[in-house]
């Protein structure tokens, strides 16, 4: 047993092991009050929604509120994209508000990274907060601290910015000016830095003190996180040469008082502080922090605080505040009163009290009894009620009424029953809050319902909100909803409810915007046969109705059929097929989101063709309507990313659409100029899509890509990448480089035309050299002389083997030859005995017969061809056609019955082309030469008349003129 004096240390270190419990830790998405995102009604001019474009899909106007866990759960993973570039829509979706009955909300519409809708700064602190490890949190824990939202000047580059070189130093990650030593279990200061660093995250380390002039090598820090260690001391010198420093986050540590001395190097520069979740038990500040006169934004307090003294915060007399947050353990027992009076030094701050009053609950009222001594804006009331029902008599929030300049009222988390709900709403009719917001409270009916009640009139709310609110009741309290009345925004997102009462259309007369996303509505819930709702929400222009369970778009169409004001409508993630019937828009409808649906192709045939911005990403979109898009003249912003259109066809019409996402899509080809006749187009986006590297694709990058094109493309070049061909999959467009000879269609003309040309020229070179005309024109002649033969029923027909010839030769000659031909040859082959039967034309051609056909009948009808050889022949145009026809005789060997009789010698070489195959006989082929001597003259017409009268052994006889007949030579010797 261990000894009695050991039992007070045991239980003292127990205790102080036990109190980091479950909810100490505030993350500092809790911490940034309700009046940053409300602003003042004093700058707002009206209730604006901002809509950035966003090429990747998804809705741009997106709900106000709502749990992100809920969205982000409906949501595809692919809607991780954010945008690129915006347009802002103000005057559509705004032009027509009062100004006179404004609440003081502004909202922003961008995406969150999750693809869950983003909300508002005021209402992103909704989650309970984390249990604070005295070690720190391990790293890669996914709790932190961060001024990043709130800051009033930049401090470097962020964790996540991309710009800059990154490099390991000290076990940090340097990007930029920015160095992330976050979660390395570090338990000193690193030292090795870039001495001009200008944000340095030291979060969830080991850090358990800091020593004199900790950070010197760093004298540009701006930013300096120190969230998450186990910080018990600090030297006063610690923050000594950091004097450009403007923020500084102590966030969850183990400091046992607030810094005081240590801030004194930082009294003209800092700007943000943050010293919550520490393990002091006052938030007594020293007289350093009435000179800390940069100061703007302060997170106090913590688990262990019990009570606030009003000369704790007295040094905050002497600053000008825009943010304080005052956070108190589930121990806190008491206030004394003017302690929140010190913030009326100043002008309009945004307060946030996290303070659990399940112990004190009469401390509400002498808070806001000093409050309204201040000029408070915003306040928000954080657990109010942690644990209990309020339940008593006391009416706490009496003073409300006296906070003339409170805009913005937010209950956080905390029990809440319809006696608190009632003794707000009494107060809040004399009050001048315009935005009031009930968001992730634990609703229900109170047990005391014996007390009088005053009834509740009608509220001067601007703006009201209930979200994540497990129990719907709560829109049930006021049963005629009358504190509906003067309401411009009505906000109910994650409530589960799924009905709206007829009375509640008629009682919105004033609401402009209505986001009720996020909840269970259906068809029949949002369309109530038995509600009148002629005249109701006259003014309502924009109808939020994302995450529910609607199937039909004809549903809203025929809802706001009477609703002529609205112009701005939001279904995204719902379940939204397509359409079977044409809906009837009475309404200029100019915003319609239809994102994350299953709306496919028919759609079309249910869309307003007065729309200005149309979202139908992630809808299963497997086609292009062009009709419709060229009847929707308006249409300036078309959002079609993360469909399944296989093809974008060319000739698409958009009179004046500026922005256009199809990323995400199935079609590979885009040609030159799809988008010409969107004359007006300057941002595009088609990354994620399976490219096929053509030419084709490659001519619309030349033209989009131009340095005088108007289009944008967006995402290039990160995500545009080759699919096919499959040498080139992976291959960033931006490095796809066809050749130009392959692509450039003027260049591939040039080519063509130069080598046709070339080609041509070549051809008629050659022709000329090998009289290729002639070769046509008698090959024509042929032809036509055959024709003519079968026309007219004759043609020659030879006996069996071919030799049915009337003569024993052709004469072939020239004109200048004739003499020689009458006077010589024809004698000496006639007068032989027996004679030879030759065939001239001047003698033996048929009159009245075409020319060209005599020549072909007498050559084949002559056993041989002679051709009387001279430079005359070689020059007559008809002995030319003779040698060719004979060459073309279909008996025999054409060849071999040519006989070759030079009247006078001609060399070979100097026959003209035509003549080829004549100078292959000469060359090769044995001839007659006349000889000019006359004694040789005899033994020359010997040869000849043996070469006609024997052929192959075969005599050829003379059998009249009908024939000629051939016998076996037998024993007859030959003549030669």
């Amino acid at each position: 047993m261990l000894p009695s004096f050991w039992i007070v240390p045991m239980a003292t270190f127990l205790l102080c092991s036990l109190l980091p419990i479950a909810g100490w830790a505030t993350p500092d998405r809790d911490r940034e009050p309700l009046g940053l995102a409300l602003g003042s009604a004093e700058a707002a001019a009206g209730t604006v929604l901002t809509l950035p474009v966003q090429p990747t899909g998804g809705s741009v106007l997106r709900s106000t509120g709502g749990s992100a866990t809920g969205s982000a759960g409906r949501s595809p993973a692919a809607s991780a994209a954010t945008a690129s570039s915006s347009v802002s829509l103000v005057e559509s979706l705004a032009g027509s508000l009062d100004e006179s009955r404004v609440a003081s909300t502004a909202w922003s519409s961008a995406r969150s990274p999750a693809g869950s809708p983003a909300t508002p700064p005021w209402e992103s602190r909704t989650d309970e907060s984390p249990a604070r490890s005295p070690a720190g949190s391990p790293a890669g824990s996914t709790v932190g601290s961060s001024f990043g939202s709130s800051a009033g000047s930049s401090a470097g580059p962020s964790a996540g910015s991309s710009t800059g070189s990154e490099k390991a130093a000290e076990n940090c990650k340097l990007t930029g000016s920015h160095a992330d030593c976050s979660g390395r279990r570090l338990t000193r200061v690193p030292q090795g830095l870039p001495a001009n660093i200008s944000s340095l995250d030291l979060s969830r380390n080991e850090l358990a003190e800091l020593g004199e002039l900790a950070f010197r090598r760093y004298p540009l820090l701006r930013q300096l996180k120190l969230q998450f260690n186990v910080m018990a001391r600090m030297h006063d010198r610690a923050f000594l040469g950091c004097s450009a420093l403007e923020e500084l986050d102590l966030f969850n540590n183990s400091l046992t008082a607030v810094p005081d001395a240590q801030l004194g190097p930082l009294l003209g520069s800092l700007r943000m502080l943050n010293v919550s979740n520490n393990l002091y038990r006052r938030v007594e500040l020293g007289t350093t922090f009435s000179r800390l006169t940069s100061l703007r934004h302060l997170w106090l307090g913590g688990e262990l605080v019990s009570d606030v003294r009003a000369a704790d915060l007295a040094a905050l007399r002497s600053l000008d505040l825009t943010i304080f947050s005052l956070k108190t353990g589930q121990g806190f027992r008491s206030y004394e009163p003017g302690a929140l009076a010190s913030l009326a030094g100043s002008a309009k701050p945004a307060v946030t009290l996290d303070c659990d009053l399940d112990a004190a609950p009469t401390a509400v009222t002498p808070m806001l009894a000093d409050l309204a001594a201040t000029g408070v804006h915003s306040l928000r009331f954080r657990r109010l009620f942690a644990t209990n029902y309020y339940t008593g008599a006391d009416d706490l929030f009496a003073p409300l009424p006296r906070l003339s300049r409170l805009r913005n009222l937010e209950f956080f988390r905390g029990k809440f029953n319809e006696n608190l709900h009632y003794l707000i709403l009494k107060h809040l009719q004399r009050s001048a809050v315009a935005a009031l917001a009930l968001t992730a409270v634990d609703f229900a009916y109170s047990a005391v319902t014996e007390r009088p009640r005053v009834p509740v009139g009608k509220l001067p709310l601007r703006t009201l909100a209930f979200r994540d609110i497990t129990n719907p009741e709560v829109l049930l309290y006021n049963g005629n909803f009358n504190w509906y009345g003067s309401l411009d925004t009505l906000t109910i997102n994650n409530v589960n409810f799924n009905v709206v009462p007829c009375p509640a259309w008629a009682a919105m007369h004033r609401v402009v915007t209505a986001d009720i996303s996020n909840n269970r509505l259906t068809d029949s819930a949002l369309l109530n046969v038995g509600c009148d709702y002629r005249g109701t929400v006259p003014l309502l222009r924009s109808l939020l109705l994302a995450d529910n369970a609607l199937t039909r778009l004809a549903t809203v169409a025929q809802l706001a059929r009477e609703w002529g004001a609205l112009r701005n409508v939001s279904l995204a993630r719902n379940s939204i097929g397509g359409a079977v019937e044409r809906c009837n828009w009475s309404q200029p409808i100019e915003w319609l989101d239809l994102s994350y649906n299953r709306a496919a192709g028919d759609v079309y045939d249910c869309l307003p063709l007065t729309l200005r911005h149309l979202d139908l990403s992630f809808s299963d979109v497997d086609r292009l309507d062009l009709g419709y898009f060229a009847r929707a003249d308006r249409l300036e912003c078309l959002l079609l990313s993360g469909n399944n259109i296989k093809f974008i066809p060319s000739g698409w019409r958009a009179p004046v659409l500026r922005f256009l996402a199809i990323d995400r899509n199935s079609f590979g080809v885009i040609d030159r100029g799809t988008f010409e006749l969107m004359v007006l187009l300057r941002s595009l986006r088609a990354d994620n899509n399976p490219f096929q590297c053509t030419c084709d694709l490659w001519g619309f990058l030349s033209e989009v890509r131009a340095l005088d094109s108007p289009v944008r493309l967006e995402g290039w070049p990160n995500n545009y990448t080759c699919y096919h061909p499959a040498q080139l999959l992976g291959t960033q467009l931006e490095r796809f480089r066809p050749g130009s000879l392959e692509c450039d269609v003027r260049l591939v003309v040039l080519v063509s035309a130069v080598v046709t040309a070339a080609l041509a020229v070549a051809c008629l070179a050659l022709c000329r050299r090998f009289d290729v005309p002639w070769y046509v024109r008698a090959l024509w002649n042929l032809l036509r002389s055959k024709r003519r033969k079968l026309t007219r029923g004759g043609g020659r027909q030879f006996a069996p083997g071919g030799r049915d010839y009337r003569f024993h030769a052709f004469i072939s000659y020239s004109h200048e030859d004739a003499a020689w031909v009458r006077e010589n040859l024809m004698p000496q082959l006639e007068s032989a005995r027996p004679p030879l039967r030759v065939c001239v034309h001047e003698r033996d051609f048929t009159p009245g017969m075409w020319i060209i056909d005599n020549i072909i009948d007498s050559i084949e009808l002559s056993r041989k061809v002679i051709f009387v050889l001279s430079s005359a022949f070689v020059d007559s145009e008809w002995c030319n056609y003779e040698l060719y026809f004979a060459h073309q005789r279909p008996a025999h060997d054409a060849m071999e019955d040519l006989v070759l009789l030079l009247k006078e010698p001609i060399r070979p070489e100097s026959l003209p082309s035509r003549f080829c195959k004549l100078r292959k006989l000469l060359s090769k082929k044995t001839y007659l030469e006349w000889p000019a001597e006359a004694t040789k003259q005899s033994f020359f017409w010997a040869q000849l008349r043996a070469i006609l009268r024997y052929e192959d052994g075969l005599l050829l006889e003379d059998v009249g003129t009908e024939g000629l007949k051939v016998e076996e030579a037998g024993d007859k010797s030959h003549p030669f």
